[in-house]
């Protein structure tokens, strides 16, 4: 038989089995953590060190769970497990889950006096209750930035479209708050408007985060940052920001945002 459970069925194994994988790493990139249910059998499927692998490039947090006695190998060698015959061990699971800032509880509350629609003006941080529509693009920027981390001469993300196309809403209410959920992971600065910026306010922003952050990494949001690359709008003030940057990055940040192009 060349398909699963019956001849009837219109699809081949082949095709399911692709399918199968498919929705797998969907559900992967949607996730905020992972479970993994570590067994002799486990250990013997390809297919669950392949989902382990894509987790941790995503930048996932993985909580192995041993069912077994099989002795752990790699990377869940050298992280924290939890034994599920452990009396305490669903306590421990959840406990895992929250010092990494996942919990069941809805996050994102509405603000009932609040009009959910701002007109023309772009969703802020206290709208993300209301932004839905753009879960994919949020989360392939999350994903982005993640990947930030792993790589050493990389520290830029630039968001480009046309105007109107809602980069600063993606940015502000999609982006802001689910990182700053990641409070064991991620440190945000206050967004900056970059037309709006006050000299030397950045160093001073990222020195007061910086005291408090520990080992989590710092991110600086700037909304409309074309505004100090253009000659119209080329201040005391932007040049400082530029400045200040370059001094961030290690280099300066017109060759930052033309190294994203090439």
């Amino acid at each position: 038989m060349n398909r699963f459970f019956s001849t009837s069925m219109s699809k081949p194994a082949s095709h399911l089995v692709l399918t199968g994988k498919t929705y797998l790493y969907e559900k992967l990139k949607r996730s905020r953590a992972v479970i993994v249910l570590y067994s002799a059998s486990w250990r013997e499927s390809r297919w669950c060190f392949a989902e382990l692998s894509h987790a941790r490039v995503l930048g996932r947090t993985v909580i192995p769970v041993c069912l077994d006695e099989t002795p752990l190998e790699g990377f869940l060698a050298t992280v924290q497990t939890v034994r599920r015959s452990a009396p305490d061990s669903t306590r421990r699971i959840l406990d895992g889950l929250r010092t990494a800032g996942i919990s069941s509880k809805r996050r994102f509350l509405p603000d009932p006096n609040r009009v959910p629609f701002p007109g023309l003006t772009s969703f802020q941080p206290k709208d993300s209750p209301v932004f839905f529509g753009r879960d994919d693009e949020v989360g392939r920027l999350l994903d982005r930035i993640a990947l930030l981390t792993l790589v050493v001469d990389r520290r830029l993300i630039l968001l480009a479209g046309p105007t109107g196309s809602g980069k600063s809403s993606l940015l502000l209410a999609g982006v802001i708050p689910r990182l700053e959920v990641e409070s064991t992971t991620w440190s945000v600065c206050p967004p900056i408007r970059a037309g709006n910026y006050k000299a030397r306010s950045l160093k001073a922003q990222i020195e007061g985060t910086a005291a408090t952050q520990g080992t989590r990494t710092l991110v600086i949001p700037i909304d409309q940052v074309e505004e100090i690359l253009t000659s119209a709008s080329l201040t005391d003030n932007n040049s400082s920001l530029l400045d200040e940057l370059a001094d961030v990055f290690g280099r300066p940040i017109e060759d930052s945002m033309l190294s994203e192009f090439h």
